[in-house]
């Protein structure tokens, strides 16, 4: 038992990124933004852009969080994510990537991660360094995630390349 690990996914990339964090850019004690800072964040940079002081209404602070979190989940463009769930938003398209932009140079500046982050980053680690990606494959040699149906796009990558050196995967 001694060996087994459990947890959700973003205990495991936190687990996994305090070890390897400086692979990815990071210090090992980076900080982890609950919704409520990544917001507030978020609207830090929306002001300082200048973007809450239009004339026609700009997507609430706690809008721009989920369209960007939609974005990174389901990997796909700013447009798409405003395209699906905020179409009277898709004029501010090349404004809320900015926001996006400057939120990340934010993030990595204070060397802080928001739980998105902890998904992301953990996917870059295991694609872009195979030798981590074989040690932590080959530790786990069964991998089991409760409720796949539930998992975004980051998540079944993460967990695919997880199981990539004993292929013993159960969902």
């Amino acid at each position: 038992c001694g060996k087994v690990a459990g947890g959700t996914f973003h205990s495991f990339c936190n687990m996994i990124l305090r070890r390897y964090s400086k692979l990815v850019g990071f210090q090992g004690n980076f900080t982890i933004l609950d919704e409520s800072d990544a917001e507030s964040a978020i609207g830090l940079i929306r002001a300082k852009l200048g973007f809450n002081k239009k004339e026609i209404r700009f997507p609430l602070k706690s809008t721009i969080a989920e369209v960007i979190s939609k974005s990174i989940n389901k990997d796909i463009g700013i447009e798409e994510a405003l395209k699906s769930d905020y179409p009277h938003f898709t004029h501010w398209a090349q404004e809320i990537k900015l926001i996006q932009l400057e939120y990340q140079n934010y993030k990595k500046e204070k060397q802080i991660m928001d739980y998105d982050d902890l998904l992301l980053y953990t996917e870059k680690l295991l694609k872009e360094n195979n030798d981590i990606k074989e040690k932590i494959s080959l530790f786990y040699k069964y991998l089991m995630v409760d409720e796949f149906q539930d998992t975004n796009k980051i998540q079944a990558n993460i967990a695919y390349l997880l199981a990539s050196e004993h292929k013993n995967i159960m969902v």
